[in-house]
């Protein structure tokens, strides 16, 4: 629902000085691109043309210690789950238009063939282990493994497990979440805070969406397997992670309006 106080939109630790900015910028900003999460327009269109700061991606890799030394600021997308799941199983879905079949290693064939639909996904995903194709459903979803597709990649894939998350709190100040689902009052906000000259835009010709877009034949998703989605991440864990994130280095949103 819609604030009904003033905006009171605040960065952790925000109150970073002028000085503090110049030297920052003097730096590469490193941007953790987490797949299925608006990245490459974020990266693309917006990190690449900012004058005088120079940008590095890191995508399908996992970030570390000595990354977080070396850059500064630090920006992570992301996106909720349990949407970033069914994102990443249509991504690569030999079916649907537009998807990304191409690139599909031959070890997801027997995914796609025990999970069709992402109503059959959310079914065997709960199987006995006794059956083949829930072991090949949990196999491959959201587990931090080697890249095979995106739907391998759980967060602590990209971002590390909790040492890496406790070594970029202190560094809470340069570090920057940008949710797809506030993607671009999110940029922008930061943009401001660190005295970027560039403003985001959704509506701009240079945003795909195409993380956000719907094909034509696209399975409609029904709640009961959103919930399936949503209680196997509670169970693997990464739904914690992605709430210990948006907590640590988030905006915080209007008050009163629900997150």
């Amino acid at each position: 629902m819609q604030s009904s106080g003033r905006d009171t939109d605040k960065h952790n630790n925000e109150n970073i000085d002028g000085r503090q900015v110049e030297q920052i910028n003097k730096r590469k900003v490193l941007y953790v691109h987490v797949g299925k999460t608006g990245g490459e327009t974020i990266h693309r269109h917006y990190l690449n043309n900012l004058a005088n700061l120079h940008s590095q991606q890191l995508h399908v890799h996992a970030l570390d210690h000595q990354m977080i030394q070396d850059f500064k600021p630090i920006i992570i997308s992301m996106r909720n789950p349990v949407d970033r799941l069914i994102s990443a199983y249509r991504w690569s879905h030999p079916l649907i238009e537009g998807s990304r079949a191409y690139t599909m290693k031959q070890e997801m064939n027997p995914f796609y063939k025990c999970c069709p639909t992402l109503r059959k996904f959310g079914e065997v995903l709960f199987e006995s282990n006794r059956t083949a194709c829930g072991v090949i459903a949990r196999s491959q979803s959201l587990r931090t493994v080697n890249y095979k597709n995106h739907i391998n990649l759980d967060l602590c894939a990209y971002v590390g497990g909790e040492g890496i998350v406790s070594s970029l709190e202190k560094k809470k100040w340069r570090v920057f979440i940008i949710n797809t689902e506030s993607l671009e009052s999110d940029f922008n906000h930061t943009a401001s805070i660190m005295k970027w000259t560039v403003q985001f835009k959704t509506n701009s010709s240079n945003y795909f969406g195409h993380s956000l877009k719907r094909q034509s034949n696209e399975e409609v998703v029904s709640d009961l397997t959103r919930q399936k989605f949503r209680k196997y991440l509670e169970l693997t864990g990464e739904m914690d992670m992605y709430d210990t994130l948006r907590t640590k280095f988030g905006f915080k949103r209007r008050a009163g309006q629900a997150s």
